[in-house]
């Protein structure tokens, strides 16, 4: 299992933050901005989900 350290996974956000900000920038029409709203969301879960599986991850190896 590989290791993710936290300065790829700050990068990724950065990543992000700045494509989303993006996106709502040039989108100026209602629906798809409800669009990148719910990608925001289901990103952020998904990043937040991968993020907290891979510290409990690190604390089981490191616990053997």
């Amino acid at each position: 299992m590989q290791r993710v350290s936290p300065k790829c996974i700050c990068s990724n956000l950065e990543y992000l933050h700045y494509y989303f900000f993006s996106v709502n920038f040039f989108s100026l029409s209602p629906d798809f901005t409800n669009f990148s709203l719910i990608l925001i969301i289901s990103c952020s879960v998904f990043f937040s989900k991968n993020f907290f599986l891979h510290l409990y991850i690190d604390h089981q190896i490191h616990k053997k």
